[in-house]
């Protein structure tokens, strides 16, 4: 469980629940791009699984949102089996969009990695705790992974585009308004100090006493 973010971060957190016959890769690559068309700053990843002839096996990739870089993901001649060492570019972008500041994070999935404590678990709970909205899909047999991650307070959708629309459309509010709070606030707290750019001259001929 995420133990370091408070209730509205982990509201933050949302997942598209899917069953096999879902395609939520599909669902993730059509919305950032949608997101990515209006303007929006989007970091992360989605995953495409490429098909070359009709015997071969599907190719996993991940395309990374803020470069558009393209990462197999699959063991060579392997289908559906992960490549370790895929996880190291996987981190490395999930690394630039926190460090950009990105609106939304987008993640493939929460899967068989996660669940056991593995994978881009880490980088998810930081993206959290930074208050970043952060969308992935949870494979329905791993849902109670998933609530055992958000202390049960992540947000679950149908696998499909409404909910996800719905969603980011109160994530992205709320989240506009804290922005400009803050900014009152600082600007509040700035006019309220002091100008200190000439500083105070003692008379050194006198006792140096704090006044």
């Amino acid at each position: 469980m995420i133990s370091a973010a408070s209730t509205d971060d982990l509201l933050n957190l949302a997942a598209i629940v899917y069953r096999p016959e879902d395609n939520a890769d599909s669902l993730l690559r059509d919305f950032a791009a949608a997101l990515i068309h209006k303007g929006h700053q989007i970091g992360g990843l989605v995953q495409c699984n490429k098909k070359e002839g009709q015997h071969q096996h599907a190719a996993m990739q991940l395309i990374d949102l803020m470069t558009g870089c393209v990462y197999p993901i699959s063991q060579a001649g392997r289908d559906c089996k992960l490549d370790p060492s895929a996880l190291t570019y996987a981190a490395l972008a999930m690394g630039r969009a926190l460090d950009a500041g990105v609106e939304l994070v987008i993640v493939n999935k929460f899967s068989a990695q996660e669940a056991a404590g593995k994978g881009l678990r880490n980088e998810l709970a930081a993206a959290a705790t930074a208050g970043i909205p952060v969308l992935t899909a949870v494979p329905e047999k791993h849902l109670s992974a998933w609530h055992a991650f958000t202390g049960g307070l992540g947000t679950t959708m149908a696998c499909r585009r409404t909910p996800i629309d719905d969603w980011w459309q109160e994530r992205s509010l709320r989240n506009s308004r804290k922005r400009q709070l803050a900014t009152r606030a600082e600007a509040t707290i700035n006019q309220s100090v002091p100008d200190r750019s000439t500083p105070e001259e003692f008379d050194l001929s006198l006792p140096l006493t704090c006044r």
